[in-house]
């Protein structure tokens, strides 16, 4: 009984848990840093501070964004753009975050510091991949015909009313199309 009852204390205890959340403290401290580094004089503004929350909140996919966007996050210098978008034209879309190690300029100080605003993703536009999507899968038809060759009672004709119980044809038809992209 005592087991029951820590067990549904424990249940209601414990909290949501998020995986890989960036509290708000990093946020704070990369801020800190950059306006020590830059010495502006405009660090009372918290634009900067909302602009990183937004990043987090939705992060850039690093496959697909432009060199503008990429110097909106402040943390890359503009070499270490540079060289992303050559690498990303030589080699083509990164496969995972780990690959930004491979970038030249790129060390796993800025790569932990970006981490929380970028994503790598394959994005296809649902317009872009219909036509794919249709034209490259494969396709099944099935289609099966059936009837019992006893009669039912239902399909019998009522002498007083000259009608069938059921009503229709007494044949079974079953059709199934699948699709697999």
């Amino acid at each position: 009984m005592r087991i029951l009852i820590l067990i549904c204390l424990s249940c209601f205890v414990t909290g949501n848990l998020y995986a890989q959340e960036v509290p708000n403290i990093i946020v704070e401290q990369q801020l800190e840093n950059i306006t020590e580094n830059n010495e502006d004089v405009e660090t009372e503004d918290d634009s900067y501070l909302q602009e990183m929350i937004q990043f987090q909140r939705n992060p850039v996919n690093i496959n697909t964004a432009e060199e503008a966007l990429l110097k909106e996050l402040r943390v890359l210098s503009p070499m270490q753009i540079q060289n992303l978008v050559s690498y990303r034209t030589l080699l083509g879309k990164l496969v995972s975050i780990y690959e930004l190690q491979a970038v030249p300029g790129w060390d796993l100080q800025t790569i932990r510091r970006i981490r929380p605003y970028i994503a790598v993703s394959n994005e296809t536009r649902l317009i872009e991949t219909i036509g794919t999507r249709i034209m490259q899968g494969d396709n099944s038809l099935l289609v099966r015909v059936s009837q019992t060759l006893e009669k039912s009672r239902g399909y019998l004709l009522d002498p007083a009313t000259t009608k069938n119980y059921y009503p229709g044809s007494p044949q079974k038809v079953f059709v199934r199309f699948k699709h697999v992209y």
